[in-house]
């Protein structure tokens, strides 16, 4: 395994792996994920060996092809689906009347409302990429979502330090099933740092990696 593929597995896919764990992600549940960032690619690729149905969710066409290139069963393009009704009507008919875990993984503080309006019945939520505080953060909740829909949500900010060893072997045993190398995107030198940092933002690719 060459350090390109290695370096994902700190923070990205030991991330993933460790929230699969904490949600309790089994076979035959659906998995939703919102956003198909680094962290969404890596999660969509955990859930498919566990025998999970994945539906990712992304405004980026780019992203949602390469979604289903790790095995995303559905994708959902925030175009068609325009509104948070029409992805959660599109979310029911794709499972069993909504999803059992949704990933945040946008960093989008209405990502989490919307979560919500995802779940099934008794569903999870796992809240990965929320990590910003401010006014511009903030979103206006009903508890009473939360608790008609009976749903757990986790708050999850890093994992412990074993799941780097369990990432390089959730690697080792999937190279040749899934197209890890896609999610960098694209290499440059440290002289090329600032154009890196640009291209992160604009979401152009997925990881930009920094050659020294």
């Amino acid at each position: 395994m060459n350090d390109h593929l290695a370096a994902g597995a700190n923070c990205g896919l030991a991330q993933v792996i460790f929230v699969a764990d904490k949600v309790n992600l089994t076979a035959g549940e659906t998995l939703v994920v919102q956003g198909a960032g680094g962290l969404g690619l890596y999660a969509t690729a955990v859930a498919k060996e566990r025998g999970a149905k994945v539906i990712v969710i992304d405004a980026i066409d780019e992203r949602l092809a390469l979604a289903s290139k790790f095995g995303a069963d559905h994708v959902i393009s925030l175009k068609e689906f325009a509104t948070v009704e029409a992805r959660a009507q599109r979310v029911r008919e794709l499972s069993n009347g909504g999803a059992d875990v949704v990933l945040e993984v946008t960093g989008v503080a209405k990502a989490f409302l919307e979560a919500i309006e995802l779940a099934a019945v008794g569903g999870r939520i796992a809240s990965v990429g929320n990590l910003n505080v401010g006014p511009a953060h903030e979103v206006t909740l009903a508890p009473a979502l939360i608790t008609r829909k009976h749903l757990v949500v986790y708050g999850i900010l890093r994992y412990d330090a074993w799941y780097l060893d369990r990432a390089l072997d959730f690697l080792h045993r999937n190279l040749t099933r899934f197209p890890f190398n896609d999610i960098g995107g694209h290499d440059f030198t440290l002289e090329e740092v600032t154009e890196a940092l640009q291209s992160g933002a604009s979401k152009a690719f997925s990881r930009p990696s920094i050659v020294p």
